[in-house]
């Protein structure tokens, strides 16, 4: 259970792959620099409903090797009560150009007494449709692991991902049409397997009600479900800004929530 929290709490704020469908995007960027949303995340299991966390993220002009870039960041830490099961203070950071394609990607872990710091470097060759990514593993006590992975179409990330999902002319697919995103993860590369629900309407707990398209994530290592990383429900507004207004993710026992707040 522990493991299934972290994995949904990350996701939250989140081989090589069969050739990619093309999947139409929208003309302009549904977000700008600068933009902050606020999330409080719940505990939910029978009738408990009890605040666990809260995250922010957002997304601010930057520089990254000469160049203008977008950098964003995710910053989650549990609350009080969470605090005493399990205390987690993650930090997520990732660079793309203006246009979403990744070029750098850290995450940095203090979960418990657990400590770690996952660096990603893209690389992508020219005149070639191979992409590889430059990765160091840091860990507690042990010495760092440095290696380079290689996979084929458009790899991305557990922050940047969730920019490009909101790029996406979800009214030009088809109900239930999936499409896959190789992602990569520690020393590995899954598949995020993204199934378009459809439009529907989601009420939050500020009883707000909003018309949002409605996505499931489920992930996939080596053509089979990855049974200890729980699938996602994403709802994004569908208004030009493209807002994640809430994230599902079952565990064991119950599941997490997590809401705009802002």
């Amino acid at each position: 259970m522990r493991k299934a929290f972290l994995i949904i709490l990350s996701l939250i704020f989140f081989c090589n792959i069969n050739a990619e469908k093309k999947i139409p995007t929208i003309d302009n960027l549904p977000f700008s620099d600068g933009e902050e949303i606020q999330y409080e995340i719940y505990y939910h299991w029978g009738l408990i409903w009890k605040k666990a966390a809260k995250g922010t993220l957002n997304i601010k002009s930057s520089t990254y090797q000469g160049k203008s870039v977008y950098q964003s960041s995710l910053a989650c830490q549990t609350l009080a009560f969470a605090d005493k099961i399990l205390r987690v203070r993650d930090t997520l950071n990732s660079y793309t150009t203006k246009d979403i394609k990744p070029l750098y990607y850290d995450k940095i872990a203090n979960e418990g007494k657990y400590t770690a710091t996952d660096i990603l470097r893209y690389i992508y060759p020219a005149n070639s449709d191979s992409v590889g990514g430059e990765i160091t593993l840091i860990r507690k006590n042990r010495d760092p692991w440095t290696g380079i992975i290689w996979t084929t179409g458009h790899p991305y990330d557990m922050l940047s991902v969730f920019y490009y999902l909101r790029t996406i002319k979800y009214r030009s697919l088809d109900l239930n049409e999936t499409f896959d995103i190789p992602i990569f993860t520690g020393r590995k590369i899954i598949t995020m397997k993204v199934k378009f629900i459809g439009r529907t309407i989601v009420e939050l707990k500020n009883k707000k009600t909003y018309e949002a398209f409605r996505l499931n994530l489920n992930f996939i290592n080596d053509s089979h479900l990855k049974d200890d990383d729980p699938p996602i429900d994403v709802w994004l507004s569908t208004d030009e800004n493209r807002i994640p207004l809430k994230v599902e993710g079952k565990l064991p026992l119950g599941s997490l929530q997590a809401e705009i707040a802002n």
